[in-house]
């Protein structure tokens, strides 16, 4: 077994091949067998694919589990959210009255060009 080295030129990288060479007892020669191991990295340091060198996804973590007393201190008061909340709403009705008054803005914008486009056509 020996580590080679192959290039790509479509993806401009350099990759890490365990190579070994079996017997082929029809062909009658060592056939070459090639198994990726990583991607060659700019230092030229192997950076291992998904096969070798990464941990599996069988192994357990370390879960800590939070005391529930803790969490009740973490959480929002019922008064900042009604307060929020509020504050949102109003928020959301200011913009409700500016999208109001720009969409009779544009109508009357709409009905000003028409006049004037029905003023040129009377010249014409």
């Amino acid at each position: 077994m020996s580590i080679t080295k192959s290039y790509n030129k479509h993806t401009d990288t350099y990759y890490a091949y365990d190579t070994t060479y079996i017997w082929n007892e029809d062909k009658q020669k060592k056939v070459q067998k090639k198994v990726c191991i990583g991607q060659y990295d700019k230092e030229g340091n192997i950076i291992p694919n998904a096969r070798r060198g990464r941990p599996s996804r069988n192994v357990p973590f370390n879960i800590k589990v939070a005391d529930p007393t803790e969490q009740a201190h973490h959480l929002p008061d019922i008064g900042e959210i009604s307060q929020a909340v509020t504050d949102i709403l109003s928020e959301i009705h200011q913009i409700e009255k500016s999208l109001e008054s720009l969409t009779s803005k544009s109508r009357e914008l709409e009905s000003k060009v028409i006049a004037l486009q029905s003023q040129l056509t009377r010249k014409e």
